[in-house]
């Protein structure tokens, strides 16, 4: 599978990039085509992301808060892609919603 995965670099204290990259980590492991997106501001990272999710990548995940989520459901709204979401802002106001697990192991096997 080809993946994208998208980490702010401040969502959750910092937790999002230190989630992002574990799972980038995971993934390439286990094999897998990632592509790793980090960007200096929302707007860069929502571009990078819509090129990919255009160009047809399987999965984009999303490892913050509730703007990566809301950013990547823009993105994937419509898509072939399946958006992923590894909860790491400081409230995670969506992915509680969602009822999404919040253990890091969980959240990356579940995405």
């Amino acid at each position: 599978m080809r993946y994208a995965l998208a980490h702010g670099r401040r969502s959750g204290r910092r937790g999002g990039a230190a989630l992002g990259e574990q799972a980038v980590r995971r993934l390439r492991a286990e094999g897998h085509d990632v592509v790793e997106v980090v960007g200096d501001s929302l707007e860069q990272v929502r571009a990078a992301c819509a090129a990919l999710v255009a160009d047809g990548v399987d999965v984009l995940a999303v490892a913050g808060g509730d703007g990566l989520v809301s950013l990547g459901a823009d993105v994937c709204a419509g898509a072939g892609t399946t958006l992923g979401v590894l909860p790491a802002g400081t409230g995670n106001d969506n992915a509680r919603s969602l009822r999404l697990p919040r253990d890091t192991d969980a959240a990356i096997t579940c995405s």
